[in-house]
């Protein structure tokens, strides 16, 4: 671990505030899955879960979304 961290006087958030967050995600992610067709037998429950259909289907990207992708995955290649 780099001194840097080890010597940073902030704090980390508090475990219950993470708890908190994971816990509303996954109801969000329920929620999400709920009304998709057979999406128990899919074994849909998480967003790990999602195959490129459901990404297409529930995470629409914009023109400017699409670009930024497009120039990350450009970078990625190159790096």
């Amino acid at each position: 671990m780099p001194f840097q961290k080890l010597s940073d006087e902030r704090r980390g958030e508090p475990s219950a505030a993470i708890r908190t967050r994971v816990e509303a995600a996954r109801a969000q992610q329920s929620a999400r899955f709920a009304n998709v067709k057979d999406a128990k037998s899919a074994g849909l429950t998480t967003n790990a879960d999602m195959g490129p259909t459901q990404v297409r289907d529930h995470c629409p990207v914009d023109e400017t979304g699409r670009q930024l992708l497009g120039a990350a995955m450009l970078r990625l290649r190159a790096g």
